[in-house]
């Protein structure tokens, strides 16, 4: 994709001072990170979101997993019995992600594509 106004950065979301050299000078961040560990996907955004509020950066659109919707007003999808046992460790991973947004004061959208 190109675009005059989109820069895209490829590097390692684990590597703090990459990030930052990522994020400098830009009014947004747009993230579709993964991780092999639930402990990666957490790190990755809490370094993206210490590189923003050290660029003053508000905005940031982050992808995350279906599992962590709302099934009904008592559950998560990943609480139902048809929620499969195989992207648990994915879904814990994106809630996280989700929680450190929420407590981030940061305007953020978390897109949750449903497959």
């Amino acid at each position: 994709i190109k675009h005059p106004h989109l820069k895209i950065f490829h590097g390692d979301a684990m590597d703090a001072e990459a990030v930052n050299k990522a994020v400098k000078g830009q009014e947004l961040v747009i993230s579709a990170l993964s991780g092999s560990s639930i402990e990666q996907r957490i790190q990755s955004v809490v370094n993206i979101i210490n590189a923003m509020r050290l660029e003053k950066i508000k905005r940031i659109i982050i992808i995350g997993g279906a599992g962590i919707l709302q099934a009904n007003e008592q559950h998560k999808i990943y609480e139902t019995e048809q929620f499969s046992l195989d992207f648990l460790n994915f879904t814990l991973g994106h809630l996280g992600v989700l929680e450190h947004l929420k407590r981030s004061g940061l305007d953020y959208t978390m897109v949750c594509p449903p497959r």
